[in-house]
């Protein structure tokens, strides 16, 4: 391996961590609705969407409230399996909608909640500079590459 096939895999290993994230969001939601529909438990976890809390108690059936959670981790899954890829705009879009459901939690004052919100949205931040430098590290991979065919091409050239 070259120094750019190193630090292409570094970057994209990096990228694809902190997309993991999303992933997390929609597993942990999806436990803490089973959690509050189905034990009656005041346990939870501070990663899962606070949204999908509050609809827990405000919507009238369970089955309301469990569609809605699956909606929500359908949503945050698909946000970390594009941005495994490097998509920056669904990093930034799951980022924001992660930042207002963090915002909802001022409701509750869930302080470790909140701060558990501020520590992934800067986790997949993260990954958005990972991303971001990953394509400007291809983008010069593929510059120097189409520069050497060049230089090859003009090489038997008077």
């Amino acid at each position: 391996m070259n120094d750019f096939d190193d630090r292409k895999q570094a970057l994209l290993n990096a990228q694809e961590r902190c997309a993991s994230w999303f992933l997390c969001i929609a597993g942990m939601t999806l436990v803490n609705t089973f959690l509050t529909l189905y034990t009656k438990s005041g346990f939870g976890f501070a990663v899962s969407l606070g949204v999908v809390h509050f609809a827990n108690y405000l919507l009238a059936s369970k089955i309301a409230a469990l569609g809605f959670s699956v909606l929500m981790a359908a949503v945050f899954a698909g946000f970390g399996w594009f941005a495994r890829s490097g998509n920056i705009p669904v990093y930034t879009v799951g980022m924001v909608l992660y930042g207002l459901d963090g915002l909802i939690l001022l409701l509750d004052k869930d302080w470790i909640s909140i701060a558990v919100h501020a520590y992934i949205i800067y986790q997949l931040y993260t990954g958005v500079q990972h991303a971001g430098a990953l394509k400007k590290l291809i983008a010069e991979e593929e510059a120097d590459l189409r520069q050497q065919r060049i230089y090859n091409a003009n090489a038997g050239q008077p």
